[in-house]
């Protein structure tokens, strides 16, 4: 799961390698309520926030995703347009993904393991973020939280 901060959109990504690409706009999660969970799996985490209100409320979700394997990091995410209906991004672990309308698929392969270190600890979404344009062809850095990976 990811959350765009300056969309507000999660974006739920079925799959290990490529898969269902799921986009919930802040109007369809935002009025969920967050559902403390029970029963947490020795070396597994629940979602948090806006992932819970998804998560714990949209019954299909939660056995497509099972628990995740780490807790949830703020990272840059990076994001290329490449046409109306497709664009890439990249993932903490330096991953680089590809959404179009046939769902998602990684483009290269895993150049670290995604774990969270002393430096991606998980931290709650800012209120607000902050966006300074600046005059460049580079693609948009965009605040993002990811979830671990995710498994049963």
């Amino acid at each position: 799961m990811i959350w765009n901060a300056s969309s507000g959109e999660i974006w739920v990504l079925i799959g290990r390698e490529n898969g269902r690409f799921i986009p919930f706009p802040l109007n369809n999660y935002g009025n969920l309520h967050v559902i403390p969970p029970t029963n947490v799996p020795p070396g597994r985490y629940a979602p948090l926030m806006g992932f819970n209100r998804i998560w714990a409320n949209i019954p299909d979700i939660r056995p497509l995703l099972g628990w995740a394997v780490a807790p949830e990091v703020s990272y840059t995410l990076g994001i290329t347009t490449l046409s109306p209906t497709s664009f890439t991004f990249n993932l903490p672990n330096g991953r680089v993904a590809t959404r179009s309308t046939g769902g998602w698929q990684f483009n290269n392969a895993p150049s670290l393991p995604f774990e969270a270190t002393p430096e991606a600890t998980p931290q709650t979404p800012p209120a607000a973020p902050e966006v300074t344009p600046e005059a460049t062809s580079a693609a948009p850095e965009i605040t993002a939280v990811a979830s671990g990976v995710i498994g049963s």
